[in-house]
């Protein structure tokens, strides 16, 4: 495995990763925060078994969010292929304008703040300012969101789904069971899906993933890792796939490529 720390700084930024592998392989890079458990930026594999990866390429991440020390691991799954990581540039990210309306811009900071945060808090009830409430009682604050253990239906069995959302109150419950092993963008996606299902008191499910996914990739996130975290979800509800995914699909090739 070939490791490398990047000073990131919490600073947006494009990183290109120039990566060797002598041998034919399966390729898998991580990127993760280099002090923080479960704290995921991006998990990548490259090669599959009739197309592995070899010689010399670059791969492109770009970061709207990182940690102050980014640890990123290339490691291959054959026994004796030997990764080398050859350099890595730092390049300017760029982002699409958002127009939002205030109420979305400080919900979408409150997403940013829990998606990252998520990964070592504990259970509770959160609002923006990150204090929990008192008996699950809100007095304060636009957004609130459960941080369950696991998430249950009205007769006790546990849910698939990994986060969901009262039309009528607004407040987000998300099982940290299902939350941790994602990535923290794959966890922004979840979010945004969620509030965009109260705020335009929608049930209709491509209608909240397309404006989640504006906003998303206007951040300067990645196609993929969009496509990661609604394959994820799929693969855990399959009962919710129907022509969604190809629909999907479509509207992320077709999103204009800022990266």
């Amino acid at each position: 495995m070939a490791s490398v720390v990047l000073e990131t700084n919490n600073k947006p930024c494009l990183i290109e990763v120039l990566v060797r592998s002598e041998i034919p392989c399966t390729l898998r890079m991580i990127g993760k925060d280099k002090n923080l458990e479960n704290a995921i930026y991006f998990n990548r594999g490259y090669g599959v078994p009739n197309n592995k990866f070899a010689g010399t390429k670059t791969f492109t991440f770009p970061l709207p969010l990182t940690p102050k020390r980014l640890l990123l691991n290339a490691f291959a799954s054959e026994n004796g292929a030997q990764i080398e990581i050859v350099d890595v540039k730092f390049k300017k990210l760029n982002q699409d304008q958002l127009w939002l309306r205030p109420h979305d811009k400080n919900f979408l900071d409150f997403a940013l703040k829990f998606a990252l945060k998520s990964s070592y808090i504990t259970t509770g009830v959160y609002e923006e300012d990150f204090e929990t409430l008192e008996n699950g009682v809100s007095t304060k604050g636009q957004f609130h969101i459960i941080y369950s253990p696991i998430i249950k239906n009205a007769k006790g069995e546990v849910e698939t789904t990994p986060a969901r959302i009262s039309r009528r109150t607004g407040i987000i419950e998300i099982s940290r069971a299902k939350f941790l092993p994602y990535s923290i963008p794959m966890r922004l996606i979840i979010l945004l899906h969620e509030y965009m299902h109260w705020r335009l008191d929608t049930r209709v499910e491509l209608e909240a993933d397309f404006n989640a996914l504006n906003i998303f990739l206007k951040l300067g996130f990645s196609k993929t890792e969009a496509l990661y975290a609604y394959t994820k979800i799929f693969v855990d509800e399959p009962d919710r796939l129907g022509d969604r995914v190809e629909k999907l699909y479509q509207f992320i090739e077709s999103f204009p490529d800022l990266n």
